[in-house]
């Protein structure tokens, strides 16, 4: 699905893209952050025609508040970030509503991004 080459121009933007995503996680700045994961110059493109209704999505959680959207992996699932898990929830489950109105099954996670890192459990 993805491109064995990019444009100069394409890559530029996601390496601007990449530069907002660390300054973002090294920050803070969720708000940022949000920007970052939902600006993909390179993934996005070409697998979010895999996802039903990707675009919609994407612009009806960003609708709702949601900072920012994007394809989770190589897909099919899709992850959003936003500040509160009620407020996740709500959008989660529009989104969910939505899919379920054009025939599709959905399943909605709920989790917060770790202020510890990586640790060995078990």
């Amino acid at each position: 699905m993805l491109p064995k080459t990019i444009d100069f121009e394409v890559h530029v933007k996601q390496q601007a893209s990449l530069a907002k995503l660390v300054y973002a996680l090294m920050s803070g700045d969720i708000e940022a952050l949000g920007e970052a994961i939902s600006s993909d110059f390179v993934v996005e493109p070409h697998r979010a025609s895999l996802i039903p209704y990707y675009y919609d999505l994407k612009r009806m959680a960003l609708d709702m508040g949601a900072l920012g959207f994007n394809i989770s992996g190589a897909g099919p699932s899709v992850f959003l970030i936003h500040r509160s898990c009620d407020e996740a929830r709500y959008v989660g489950e529009k989104l969910i509503s939505f899919l379920k109105d054009k025939g599709l099954y959905s399943d909605l996670i709920l989790t917060r991004v770790s202020d510890k890192g990586a640790e060995v459990v078990g």
